[in-house]
């Protein structure tokens, strides 16, 4: 059941419409309706508040793969969970995600799900490229935990995230001005619009770190000879080719010194 139709319905019955009327004209059950009207939420409204990121996160994060695909960087599935910690992080939340987070995620947003990268497209992408390729994103930066507010100091504190700022009004939300509700809906979307938008520029200043490193002149590094790869230097070549002109010369001269006998010797014979 799509949810423009039963905001359809439910505009009609409250311009006069009676519940059965609009459920029979835009094909919707009339005790959902009626659940509705009297402020009961959708089941999907219902999760919200055991999801680890908020409606207003999770639409910038399907926005952010999107625009990492058009450009051709489309992240994996570690690098989405990086970024989905980042923001929590960002949020003062630093505990983990489950290991089934990212399957509800894709869940949640099926268009998402074929955009991720895979094996075979990575490989696409290195072949299809010249030598100047840039690296592959790097995993997003790591944020250190923040130290533990005392109950002291937990008095007062400036809202990191929407959970903070409805928390305190939880039970009086329902009392308040229309107006005044609106805004503190909007201000705590906006702040958690704004964690997602610091995390992924987070993301991107590591991107293009590790772009400029990658760019940088490296030094020659010295090649390890090894002993079985190991080639005749030319000084010794020209040595062992010395070597080899004077040796026939010195065994000539030592052989005639020992064989040619004495002048006196030979006067003797006489």
């Amino acid at each position: 059941m799509a949810s423009s139709l039963l905001d359809q319905a439910i505009s009609e019955v409250r311009n006069g419409l009676s519940q059965r009327a609009a459920a029979k004209k835009y094909g919707v059950p009339q005790s959902t309706i009626s659940d509705r009207m009297r402020g009961t939420p959708s089941l999907r409204a219902a999760k919200i508040p055991q999801q680890r990121l908020s409606p207003a996160q999770e639409s910038f994060l399907c926005k952010w793969i999107l625009d990492e695909e058009k450009a051709g960087r489309a992240p994996n599935r570690r690098q989405v969970s990086g970024i989905a910690t980042s923001i929590l992080k960002r949020g003062g939340d630093n505990d983990k995600l489950g290991a089934r987070w990212i399957d509800r995620f894709l869940a949640r947003n099926p268009d998402i799900k074929t955009k991720l990268s895979k094996p075979l497209e990575s490989a696409r992408v290195r072949g299809s490229v010249d030598d100047g390729a840039l690296p592959t994103q790097p995993s997003p930066p790591k944020t250190p935990p923040r130290d533990e507010i005392s109950e002291a100091n937990n008095i007062f504190k400036t809202p990191q995230k929407s959970r903070d700022m409805l928390e305190g009004i939880h039970n009086e939300i329902s009392d308040l001005n229309r107006n005044i509700r609106t805004l503190y809906t909007k201000a705590a979307k906006s702040l958690d619009i704004k964690n997602a938008e610091l995390a992924a520029k987070d993301h991107q200043i590591q991107y293009l770190q590790t772009q400029l490193d990658s760019m940088k002149p490296r030094g020659k590094r010295k090649v390890k000879e090894g002993g079985n790869n190991r080639f005749a230097r030319v000084e010794a070549i020209l040595e062992a080719r010395d070597a080899s002109k004077e040796g026939p010369k010195r065994r000539r001269v030592a052989t005639a010194t020992t064989t040619a006998p004495p002048l006196q010797e030979l006067g003797r014979a006489f």
